[in-house]
């Protein structure tokens, strides 16, 4: 090489440099964050998250939520930019986000400390008492109070095992005639314990046994759901096969005479059910009502318009997967209005060439909820 071309390399490289300066940059990696961050929730209980974009959301961007360790925490349900964690045990956690788009891939994680709601102290067990015929069965549930415990595992247990014998789930069966009690002790804390008393006859009740589905049930804060149920009778009986609902605490749901249960406000409580034909004979399902969260679609998005041109916005709010929509309002705004406009009622309005952000936020606490990119095109 020449010292001509030798002192020519560093001048070409500096142009080239000086080229890319004035030209545009890459586009980089989103520029992304998790709200609400640190997180703090009690177990048992569910939080909601979101992405949020610092500029416009690429139209591309695929967003990934991601929970550790799966004993802790877990990511139940998505939708969108939008995750909710449910708190499995206490201890702590990492929320993972990851946003993956022709520009790069950008992950933030989020800090989760998951906190025990309230100690155990004390059991209780239904029914607390029961008559069963020899080779009939009937089932115990004992439950934690005040509220559930970080293990609610139960350990079931008979006193005279000649009398009567009870499995892992508290169904008792009758062996021979006789009087037991049967415990229900907390796995974690055997000194934490529930009884009942089983009474075993020769001649066997009309009802032997209630089953009901669904069986633990679990709803969305205003939704209903229809238990079904099966009673079984001894071979030769011709009594009716109907069952009378109760729920422990109506605070949290109602029952109906014909099974139909409705949600009323988030927390546990137990359906029994109790057989007419032998009012001993009875079921309990436990039932949890979890907090609605809502959810909001937005189409078209991202929004594609012409100079001059109009694209309404269509939004539609609902509480929950298969819930039905519901009204709500909203503020729209866009970042460039020299590039579009939006109006009071969600209409976009191409101004010039080029694109820029939509901002939704809800009317009553200018939270934002939705970012949209806008991309208007020339004539």
């Amino acid at each position: 090489m020449s010292r001509r071309s030798a002192l020519l390399l560093p001048l070409a490289f500096a142009s080239l440099v000086a080229a890319c300066d004035d030209g545009v940059p890459a586009t980089p990696a989103p520029d992304v964050a998790i709200v609400p961050s640190p997180l703090t929730v009690n177990v048992g209980s569910e939080v909601a998250v979101a992405a949020r974009f610092d500029g416009a959301r690429p139209g591309d961007a695929a967003v990934r939520w991601t929970a550790a360790p799966d004993s802790v925490l877990s990511v139940v349900r998505t939708d969108g930019d939008v995750a909710v964690v449910a708190a499995r045990r206490p201890g702590s956690g990492t929320l993972t986000l990851e946003v993956r788009s022709a520009a790069g891939v950008a992950r933030r994680t989020a800090p989760v400390a998951v906190g025990q709601s309230c100690p155990a102290s004390g059991m209780l067990m239904s029914p607390s008492q029961a008559i069963v015929a020899v080779g009939g069965t009937a089932r115990f549930t004992a439950t934690v109070t005040p509220c559930a415990s970080e293990d609610r595992r139960v350990v079931y247990q008979v006193a005279d095992t000649t009398i009567a014998r009870v499995d892992s789930l508290g169904v008792v069966e009758g062996l021979r005639p006789g009087v037991t009690t049967v415990f229900g002790r907390l796995r974690v804390a055997p000194s934490l314990f529930a009884a009942g008393t089983v009474t075993v006859v020769q001649r066997g009740p009309v009802v032997t046994n209630i089953t009901a589905i669904p069986n633990p049930l679990v709803l969305v804060d205003g939704d209903t759901a229809r238990v079904r149920y099966a009673v079984a009778l001894t071979p030769t009986s011709t009594a009716p096969r109907t069952v009378r609902f109760a729920i422990a605490d109506t605070v949290v749901a109602t029952v109906d005479t014909a099974g139909l249960v409705r949600a009323v406000t988030p927390g546990t409580t137990s359906l029994v059910l109790v057989a007419d034909a032998d009012t001993t004979v009875r079921y309990v399902v436990p039932v949890t009502v979890a907090e609605a969260w809502p959810y909001l679609s937005v189409t078209p998005s991202p929004v594609t318009v012409a100079i001059g041109g109009e694209q309404p916005l269509t939004l539609v709010l609902t509480r929950g997967p298969n819930r039905p929509p519901e009204a709500g309002a909203f503020v729209f705004e866009t970042r460039r209005a020299a590039v579009a406009t939006v109006t009071a009622a969600g209409v976009v309005r191409g101004v010039s060439a080029g694109t820029t952000s939509l901002v939704i936020r809800d009317a009553a606490t200018g939270t934002a909820v939705r970012v949209l990119e806008v991309w208007v095109r020339g004539p």
